[in-house]
């Protein structure tokens, strides 16, 4: 082989290295593209909204609950206007088993979200953290009237002027009939003691 040939080889090869690593660093230090630019910026409110249940329903009865708690979150936490108060309601609401919309119509529900909003308010309560239990910890039974169960519990630490409480709700889901979980009933439990 010939040196020009030799040489232009080389020359060709480090362009070619040059432009794969120049590309392979603007893919790893660029700020997202557009719509994860778009995501940053909105607020949890508009992240709750934005999910459409009819096609992006959560898989899992601890997804569900952890959809759930993004909305309460937004109740006790953000500052939602009338409109959006309504809205996350209806997402909620469409959590919930046929069962328990029956014996909660949705202009029942959404007043009691909207009074659970302004006592919050009047406490100056904030919802600190929500820790579900783990996927392991999920209890499935059949449940005698009801089918086939989904057990989710849930801590809730609450900080207001007086100090954080801590609060352990149990929430219990079955399928519909598109096998898509939905909150049956939930409740407040006891904490429990450590000895």
């Amino acid at each position: 082989m010939n040196v020009k040939r030799i040489v232009k080889i080389a020359v060709i090869t480090i362009i070619c290295a040059g432009l794969i690593l120049g590309y392979y660093y603007y893919l790893t230090h660029r700020g997202g593209n557009g719509a994860q630019n778009q995501d940053d910026n909105r607020t949890a409110i508009e992240k709750c909204l934005d999910r459409d249940l009819e096609y992006d329903y959560p898989s899992t009865p601890r997804e569900v609950v952890k959809y759930f708690n993004e909305i309460l979150t937004c109740y006790y936490n953000e500052d939602p206007g009338e409109d959006q108060i309504t809205k996350l309601a209806d997402q909620q609401f469409k959590l919930l088993d046929k069962e328990l919309q029956d014996n909660n119509p949705s202009m029942q529900y959404y007043q009691g979200i909207k009074n659970d909003i302004k006592s919050y308010r009047a406490a100056e309560r904030k919802l600190v953290s929500a820790v579900i239990c783990s996927s392991d910890e999920v209890i499935y039974k059949n449940v005698d009237d009801k089918g086939e169960c989904a057990f989710v519990t849930c801590t809730y630490l609450l900080r207001d002027r007086n100090g954080a409480t801590p609060v352990n709700q149990q929430y219990v889901l079955r399928k519909d009939e598109n096998d898509h979980w939905r909150i049956l009933v939930y409740y407040v439990t006891e904490n429990k003691k450590e000895d």
